[in-house]
């Protein structure tokens, strides 16, 4: 084996490792970012339900509430999502996107049926492509062949 492609093999190895360690500080940092707001979001609850006792005629902001609830549990599964590296945390991570963007945003009658399409749809594929393949990670691991095995036994 040429000295320059064993570099460049153990190289690779290197940025590998180094990119991984990399991925988890990034979510670990979004975690505690998601916990804080967490803290946020149930102080702002107990704001408002203040609110709601002291002056019930006041109309509260429920829908950027919920806005920012349903952002952190996006940002949870992209954690999940990061740290997994399966097919089915993929599709949860685009199913509560969407969902959020369904829920949250006033569009058009036909972008609320392209969502409700494409979460039918990837409901579809998690029923039948991602839950036989939760464990499975998103790149496939290659294949090692035993070829030495085949030549012993046409040997004897």
């Amino acid at each position: 084996m040429d000295i320059s492609a064993e570099f460049k093999r153990k190289l690779r190895k290197c940025v590998a490792r180094v990119s991984s360690y990399i991925e988890i500080i990034i979510s670990v940092l979004i975690l505690f970012g998601i916990l804080v707001a967490t803290f946020n979001l149930g102080v702002e609850l107990v704001g408002l339900s203040k609110v709601a006792i002291v002056r019930p005629d006041v109309t509260l902001p429920i829908e950027e509430y919920l806005a920012a609830g349903l952002q952190l549990i996006i940002g949870v599964e992209f954690v999940k999502m990061i740290s997994k590296h399966t097919v089915g945390s993929t599709i949860d991570v685009l199913l509560f996107a969407i969902a959020r963007k369904l829920v949250v945003t006033h569009s058009g009658a036909l972008e609320e049926l392209l969502s409700i399409i494409g979460i039918a749809i990837l409901f579809i594929v998690k029923y039948y492509f991602g839950n036989k393949c939760e464990n499975c990670p998103i790149e496939p691991k290659k294949l090692k062949l035993n070829f030495d095995k085949k030549k012993k036994e046409t040997e004897e």
